[in-house]
Formats: structure tokens, sequence, C-alpha cells
């Protein structure tokens, strides 16, 4: 009796090594004609589920949850103005960024929200101008200790004339601590491509990119906490920067990650990755070309002959530190195509995983094929999911239509398709393990598009009717 008791305890704690993590599911929860975006977190004990709808764009619907995954409360809020620019957490609270379009100007505000969802306060933050039917562009950046908040804006396209970045520094109580305008050297352009980030020192990144025929170019704009101002050209060896990600390290620096093309074409060849510190200083810069098995992986001799050595139709899909020492950078195939009927259908070929360590060191790329098509929900339920868990990188996937044809496994119980965790160890080799959730939701299958700000290792899953979604949490 005692050995087998002993040899139920081995193979329970094998099966744990092996077979990996629970997953801790809330009830079924009705989406009300709204769809999940985003999710956050309080440091200490409740999770923020915002849902918005697509009829009506400035209306949220909130779902509060406790740590244990019980239901808190419900409450809707509608935001004045034209859109919604960003859903954000401040100092441990709600804000939404929205922008109100006032004739020759755009105006961007903050609504501040206690835990209860109520509105405390509504401030204006920035103001650029408008221009014969062309709108401002706002971005907003919280620094990840929450005690900063960044904001850019550009005015809208006026032929001619230089772009001028504004920008705008404010703490935890809405102090300003500067408001400054940045004079570019780049034209007016009809839509303009900046990103802004700012880390715990108050030094936020402003990354500008310059559309040009033979190849864009890219910026980095340095402002640190008082307000001065430094800017760098962002160039590589010998190839053009064609796509870029960001990322900031624990202490503040600025990695950049992407993929560099030949002039004047958009073959991903290879890859790169930058790290800077707070004036623009580059520590390092490092290219790496793709290896064969990449290239071979997602294109024919006749590909390669008709079009060039690299990766077409791809594009720049994530990037992010997985642990302090290592990140992973990731390129997906994505295109529409039309089927004998005559209808569009969206077909996922796959994704490069890339490994790289936080010296911008080369570890690994690993082609994944996927081959998914959805026809019937225009790629809904066919894009994959990456969850931080324990310094490890986590892929999840819903298989369905051609991916689907060589699963040998049953389908698991109350899903629409078979979900699998994907895994790569130290060579990049893949591992595949299909999950068998236990979550009270009819006919459900994971849904992965959704920002995940909140600092808990979530999962999300939808109906096939897409009326009740469930939230799922990763346990040892």
């Amino acid at each position: 009796m005692l050995n087998r008791f002993i040899t139920t305890c081995l193979l329970a704690f094998f099966h744990l090594i092996f077979f990996g993590q629970e997953v801790v599911w809330t009830e079924a929860t009705s989406l009300s004609g709204f769809g999940v975006s985003k999710a956050f977190s309080t440091k200490d004990s409740t999770i923020y589920i915002i849902k918005q709808s697509k009829e009506r764009p400035m209306e949220l619907l909130i779902d509060l949850f406790s740590y244990d995954l019980n239901k808190k409360l419900s409450s809707q809020i509608s935001v004045e103005g034209n859109e919604i620019n960003q859903i954000s957490f401040f100092n441990n609270s709600l804000q939404v960024f929205a922008v109100e379009h006032l004739g020759k100007e755009d105006e961007l505000f903050v609504y501040h929200y206690d835990s209860l969802c109520k509105l405390i306060e509504k401030k204006s933050l920035l103001k650029c101008k408008a221009y014969g039917g062309y709108h401002s562009y706002f971005d907003v950046s919280v620094s990840p200790d929450q005690k900063y908040c960044a904001v850019i804006g550009s005015d809208g396209y006026s032929p001619e004339q230089k772009e001028i970045i504004h920008a705008a520094l404010y703490d935890t109580l809405w102090k300003e601590a500067y408001q400054k305008e940045i004079p570019t050297s780049i034209l007016s352009q009809k839509k303009s491509y900046n990103a802004i980030t700012v880390n715990d020192n108050g030094v936020t990144y402003i990354l500008k990119r310059e559309r040009k025929k033979s190849a864009d170019q890219y910026y980095v704009y340095c402002v640190s906490k008082n307000g001065s101002e430094t800017h760098h050209n962002l160039h590589l060896k010998a190839r053009d920067i064609i796509d870029m990600r960001y990322e900031l390290d624990s202490i503040g620096d600025l990695y950049l990650g992407g993929f560099y093309a030949p002039p004047y074409k958009s073959l991903y060849e290879g890859f790169y990755i930058k790290k800077l510190n707070s004036e623009g200083t580059e520590f390092f810069s490092k290219e790496y070309m793709f290896n064969e098995n990449v290239i071979n992986a997602f294109n024919s001799k006749k590909d390669i002959k008709d079009f060039g050595y690299g990766l077409r139709k791809f594009h720049a899909s994530h990037f992010e530190f997985i642990n302090d020492k290592n990140l992973v950078l990731e390129a997906e195939h994505i295109t529409k195509n039309k089927n004998k009927s005559g209808e569009m259908t969206h077909v996922q070929d796959g994704f490069v995983l890339i490994s790289l360590s936080a010296k911008g060191g080369f570890q690994f790329a690993t082609p994944v094929h996927t081959s998914q098509t959805d026809e019937s929900h225009d790629g809904y339920w066919s894009s994959h999911s990456h969850v931080s868990y324990k310094g490890q990188d986590l892929l999840f996937l819903n298989i369905l239509g051609e991916g689907s044809k060589n699963v040998k496994e049953s389908l698991p119980k109350n899903a629409i398709y078979h979900t699998y965790k994907i895994t790569f160890d130290v060579n990049g080799v893949e591992k595949r393990e299909l999950q068998e959730f236990n979550v009270n939701l009819e006919n459900y299958a994971l849904y992965s598009d959704f920002i995940n700000r909140s600092n808990l290792p979530l999962l999300i899953v939808k109906s096939k009717d897409k009326d009740q979604y469930a939230i799922g949490l990763l346990k040892e």
C-alpha cells in the first residue's frame, strides 16, 4: 500500500515536470456585445479586463476579478471625444486617453478612474494642429514602475512643412515636468510613424520612421526628465532597416530589434539588435543573416530564384524580454487570399522565432510552420499568443484549417479546435503539447488578440459564438 502511494506521488511529480503547469479558470462571463482588448492588474489584488465595442468605440465595459479569479464587479463607462487613443494603468489606477477633434486643433485628454471605475478627473494633456481633414497623431507611454507618463503628438499633414514633435512628461499627480516642441528635418507626412516609451528615470525615447522610396529612415530622440533632447539616426552596416520593435531593460536602457533588407526590396534577409542608453549612445549593434533552414522553410528554389534570398510578406510581430538575460524576436507571415469561391481567406503560414541574449548574442532562429487557414472567422482564431512564465516564453496556438490535417490526438472536451503549448529548448528545438483546459465554457477556443499589460501569466478563451469568455491563470 505504501509502495503504491509512493508510486502515485512520483507519477504526479513527473507529470508536473513533463506536462507543464496547471491553468486555473474563472467562470464563463458574458461579453454583452463587447470584445476583450486589454488586461491589467494592480500590484496586489485586482485583474482588470477591458472590453470595447466596435459599434460603440467610445464605450468600455470593465470586468474586475480578484487574484483568485472571483469576479468583483462589472462597470460600463463612456468616454467623450472622437477616439480612444490608449488605455493604461498609471499610479496603480485605470487611465483612458482620448482625443477630441476641435476644428483646427486636436486635444488629448486623460480620464482617471478609481478602483470602482468611477471618474475622478478629466485632464487636458496636449494639443496639436489639424489641417484640412488631416488629424494629429498622439502616443502615450507609462514607465514600468508607473511613476511617469510621457505623451507625444504630431500636427496633421501639411505639405512642404517640417514635422514638429510635441512632447510632455507628467508625474503621478499629473504635474507637468515639461512640455516642449522638438523640430525635425522630416517633411510632414500624411501619416506620422512615431512610437514612444519612457523609463523609470523619466527618460523618454521617441522612435521616428521617415517614409522614403529607396529605404525608410529611422531616428531616435532621447528626452531627459528636465526636457533636454538629443537625437540620432539609426542605421546598419550595409543593409537597410525594414522593421523595428523596441523594449526597455530593467535599468531603462533601450533595446531595438527588427529585420533588414537589401536596397529597394522588402525581403527579410536577416535581423539585428541594438542597445542604446538614455543619451542615444549605442552599447552595441549586431546583425545576423538568416540561416538557409529558415529561408528554405518558407521558400521554394523557384521563389529564391525569382525574388531573391529572403523572407517575403513577413512582419515583425513580437520583441520582448522573457527574463533578465534573454529576449525573443519574432517575424510572422499572414496574408489574405481568395479561395475558389472568390471569398477572402485569412492565412497564417507560420513564423520565425529568434532567441537573443541581453548582450546581443545570437542563440537560435527556428522556423515554425502552422498553415492556418480561417475562412469562417477571417483569422479570428488562427493567431498565437506569447505568455511569459517564470523566465520562459510559452506560445499557445489553436490548430485549424490546413494545419489540422496532421493532428492525431482527440479533440479536448468542449473545445472547437486543438490548442497546443509550444516551447523551445536552448538549441531552438520545438516541442508541442496538447492543452486540455478544464474550463467551464462550451465550444471554446483560445483567444489571443488582446494585450496583456498585467504582471500575471493570463490566457483568455472565448465561445464559438463570441458571446462568453473566461480568464485562465497559469499556476504550478
